[in-house]
């Protein structure tokens, strides 16, 4: 797969175009950790042209503040003669009302660099405070994108 075809490969792998909003947190990130083990992308550079980030917080990013949870896959492409090298990411990310018991866990992150991570990264990601906080509450929305960086 390659990075362009990371949005679509997802969403097919979720079942429909729109699935993000019918599935829970903690689904969308293991079906986001499992598409990084089982997907690996072509055409990327060799060290660290892969990898996941993990990231939850209170944030505002000019509409107001809103508590997210991402999980985010980098892709960083060799550069050609005329650019640098391309890096692009695709979002699975999931915003709540900043309510006081979520902002009371500040913000995280964690970096799973390569495929030989992934087991510990994934068992730090479940593990979580943040996804059992949000699980029985309701989403102001829910976004899967990806971009170029």
């Amino acid at each position: 797969m390659r990075p362009s075809e990371a949005e679509a490969v997802l969403r097919q792998r979720l079942g429909s175009p729109n699935a993000e909003g019918q599935v829970s947190i903690e689904g969308l990130i293991k079906e986001g950790i499992a598409f990084f083990g089982e997907c690996p992308a072509v055409g990327v550079v060799e060290e660290y042209g892969d990898m996941l980030l993990f990231q939850f917080g209170t944030y505002d990013w000019g509409t107001g503040p809103l508590f997210e949870i991402d999980l985010a896959r980098q892709f960083l492409e060799p550069e050609n003669d005329d650019e640098d090298a391309a890096m692009s990411q695709l979002h699975i990310t999931r915003f709540y009302s900043p309510v006081r018991d979520l902002e009371v866990l500040g913000a995280d992150e964690r970096w799973c660099r390569d495929h030989s991570d992934l087991p510990d990264f994934s068992q730090w990601v479940i593990a979580q405070p943040a996804l059992a906080a949000v699980s029985n509450m309701t989403p102001v929305k829910t976004i899967i994108r990806w971009e170029l960086v």
